[in-house]
């Protein structure tokens, strides 16, 4: 029913959101009936301790200027964005020709890059800014009049960039020995909710827990499917650098 559990490869808040989501598919069954309410009272616990552990972190460590600069960086983006498209209506031809390069270029990184993960989205501005500087597309900007627009995305960039790697390397040292050890917890219960859920199913028939088991394998698929994505593509950069 459920292969395999260990989440040990994903990043904490990914993780995190692998956990909550189980509970969710879980609360929509009928525990009792299924058996699997003591050891689903289990998991709650452990995923309580820790979202409290990640709160206490996320409170002590977060500050009002990263978040600040996030939000100019997000609407700065946004805005950019939202300009080119417009110019790809322009009734001059080759103003919305230039545009539609130009957001071609942008999008190569996402439809809305101020909606990815706070870390994804500094990799895609910082690469579309490398983009920016290539001649073709400087001169692109240039002739639309957006290189202010430029210039305020590559400021708030790299002084969001700045301060989220010092606080990183502050808040791994703290998170290291707070949420290490609710972590595991939370893993161990996992397995084995999914354990008695296995045992339950060879017992009884898998048809009443097919819906639960196919939820949780789906969610533990795609996380795992995207930790691989991840190193693919650094490997591919270091293929690249060489």
């Amino acid at each position: 029913m459920i292969p395999k559990t260990n989440l040990a490869q994903l990043r904490l808040m990914d993780f995190f959101q692998v956990a909550s989501n189980i509970a969710h598919y879980a609360r929509k069954e009928n525990l009792e009936t299924l058996k699997l309410a003591a050891s689903f009272t289990d998991y709650e616990t452990a995923l309580d301790n820790l979202d409290k552990a990640l709160k206490r972190d996320s409170t002590k460590f977060e500050t009002q200027k990263l978040n600040k600069i996030s939000g100019k960086r997000r609407k700065t983006i946004s805005a950019l964005t939202t300009a080119v498209r417009a110019f790809c209506h322009s009734p001059e031809e080759g103003q919305a020709q230039k545009a539609q390069k130009l957001l071609s270029v942008i999008e190569k990184y996402g439809k809305k890059i101020s909606g990815l993960p706070l870390r994804e989205e500094t990799a895609a501005i910082t690469n579309l800014l490398q983009d920016f500087k290539t001649p073709e597309i400087k001169a692109l900007i240039d002739s639309i009049g957006l290189s202010l627009w430029v210039t305020s995305l590559e400021t708030y960039n790299t002084e969001f960039d700045t301060l989220y790697k010092e606080r990183s390397i502050e808040q791994a040292s703290h998170t290291m020995g707070l949420t290490k050890d609710a972590r595991e917890k939370m893993q161990k219960t996992l397995n084995n909710f999914a354990k008695t859920m296995n045992s339950l199913a060879f017992l009884e028939g898998e048809t009443p827990y097919k819906n639960l088991a196919d939820c949780i394998n789906n969610e533990i698929n795609k996380a795992l499917s995207e930790v691989k994505r991840r190193k693919n593509s650094g490997k591919d950069k270091d293929n690249s650098a060489e």
